[in-house]
């Protein structure tokens, strides 16, 4: 299967389940709070979060993994993989054990943490230990799916964790309903888990049958890729910098404002939240694509993928701020009142956020799939303009200084530093070539938004009462169709990489039709 063909059935299978996940999700969440009631809820999100901390503990050894398997898989040089893999199996059992008796000495201190918990402390015990089991099968067992996801074969992983999530989510709604038992909704949580690891260790066996993982031998192999273990110190900086900016925004906003403001921010990042992550999750398909164009080394062809990447983020990003900017006020207010909507200049500097995220993503691709995690300095930059400008702009210009903090660091890191030392260390090329073609095409999305703007005034703001679901829906699919038949061929005829992308995706089409018939 060609690496275009991976990369859009990983596209597919992603986006499939992550739809039934939202759903199935969205209708498990109402049955819980209803039959086990909220407290269980949040006492089973509050421990998911200390593990989650735990997590940090990792280090990013899995990205560090998955980046250096691209090479000895475009070579298949199985040698190499089942050496990489043995040192990633003794690496994260490591990590593992540390989780382990970090994780039960956590647990000693579980009575203080939730004292004025309504539950007993063996369902917060129970609870606890079942989580922390759950995430230790990642390190002991499941850690080998990384090879997976390398070979652009992470629709298999997809499929099997997601059908498991799908499944269980379902036994636990079925059981709940009948039982309102909480031991029963954890003991699931955890038979899930070990069914899921199974079945991965078969289908891995399947797939790569001349797999041989030495725990062991993992050990004696650190000397021979001492490169991996400095990959791995950066993109703990990296990853540890990255934990701190998205947890600071709400204790600033907090500190500053008012706890009651941190709702109504993570009401609006619950929104963009997810419409990104449904993005994010179709083009992570991409990701290993790029990783094996990289290791195969073809200058011209890594280039013209790249800008077809960034024409392609160009339209995405342009697209869902456009009709995030009409559409986001109307829903909250439908979806929890009026009361709890923000002033339309915080919204925009939200959207700015949204849209570098969005074009950010081919530069933060082509970084990891080049392994340039040596700048560790930028996190670190990153975080400190970020929490700087939010103090003081929290301090005088109240929310909107704080979500300022944020823009201001990723224009300075990630649109200053990020280009350059990609087109320095993996492109070897001039950073001008990224500007000149990126500068250009933001300025004329904000030409479109004019225009939007205008017919979105002038044909529809006043004529529509949108006082339900129905009605919003209505609006937004005439938004999204103005959006794009705007900014469509105003990116189409600026962008050379658009055009090939598109060029692209139409042969695929026609392929498809004619190998149908």
């Amino acid at each position: 299967m060609g690496r275009v063909k991976k990369t859009l059935l990983n596209a597919r299978v992603n986006l499939i389940y992550y739809i039934l996940v939202i759903v199935v999700s969205f209708f498990s969440r109402k049955i819980f709070l209803d039959y086990l009631n909220a407290d269980f809820v949040g006492l089973t999100s509050t421990l998911r979060s200390i593990l989650g901390f735990l997590n940090l503990a990792e280090l990013g050894i899995g990205v560090a993994i998955g980046q250096v398997l691209y090479s000895p898989i475009a070579k298949d040089d199985k040698h190499k993989i089942n050496e990489i893999l043995s040192l990633y199996g003794y690496l994260y059992k490591k990590v593992g054990i540390v989780i382990l008796v970090v994780g039960i000495i956590i647990s000693f201190f579980l009575p203080l943490i939730f004292e004025k918990s309504i539950f007993n402390n063996i369902v917060i015990f129970f609870g606890y230990y079942v989580f922390l089991g759950s995430s230790l099968l990642s390190y002991f067992f499941n850690y080998q799916q990384t090879l997976l996801q390398a070979d652009q074969k992470g629709y298999i992983v997809q499929k099997y964790y997601q059908s498991f999530v799908l499944f269980k989510l379902l036994l636990q709604i079925l059981l709940v309903y009948h039982t309102q038992n909480y031991i029963i909704w954890i003991l699931i949580e955890f038979m899930g888990s070990v069914a899921y690891t199974i079945i991965l260790k078969w289908r891995m066996a399947k797939e790569y049958p001349w797999m041989s993982i030495s725990v062991q031998e993992g050990r004696l192999l650190l000397k021979k890729y001492r490169y991996i273990i400095l990959k791995i110190k950066q993109l703990f900086v990296h990853k540890f910098s990255l934990f701190i900016l998205q947890s600071s925004s709400p204790f600033i906003i907090y500190a500053f404002i008012s706890l009651k403001y941190v709702a109504y921010y993570n009401n609006y990042m619950l929104i963009f939240g997810k419409l990104t992550g449904l993005i994010g999750t179709v083009l992570q398909s991409s990701w290993a694509g790029v990783g094996n164009l990289v290791a195969e080394g073809n200058k011209s062809n890594i280039l013209k993928i790249f800008w077809e990447l960034t024409g392609l983020r160009l339209w995405i990003g342009g697209i869902i701020v456009m009709c995030l900017y009409y559409l986001t006020e109307p829903f909250i207010t439908i979806w929890i009142g009026a009361e709890y909507l923000l002033s339309k200049d915080v919204l925009l500097i939200m959207l700015i956020q949204v849209f570098l995220m969005q074009i950010r993503g081919p530069i933060d691709n082509y970084i990891y799939a080049y392994g340039l995690f040596s700048d560790v300095w930028a996190p670190l930059l990153e975080g400190v303009i970020n929490i700087t400008v939010a103090l003081i702009g929290g301090k005088y210009f109240g929310l909107s200084g704080i979500v300022a903090g944020s823009v201001l660091s990723i224009l300075v890191v990630v649109f200053g530093w990020k280009p350059y030392f990609l087109f320095k260390k993996g492109f070897l090329l001039p950073v001008s070539l990224y500007f000149k073609n990126i500068i250009p095409k933001v300025l004329l999305l904000g030409l479109a938004w004019y225009i939007v703007d205008y017919l979105v005034t002038e044909l529809i703001i006043g004529k529509l009462i949108l006082d339900s679901y129905m009605n919003w829906l209505m609006f937004s699919v005439v938004i999204c169709l103005i959006v794009f038949f705007v900014w469509t061929p105003i990116l189409f005829f600026s962008s050379r990489g658009f055009r090939e992308l598109m060029s692209r995706f139409r042969k695929y089409v026609l392929n498809i039709v004619t190998e149908s018939k």
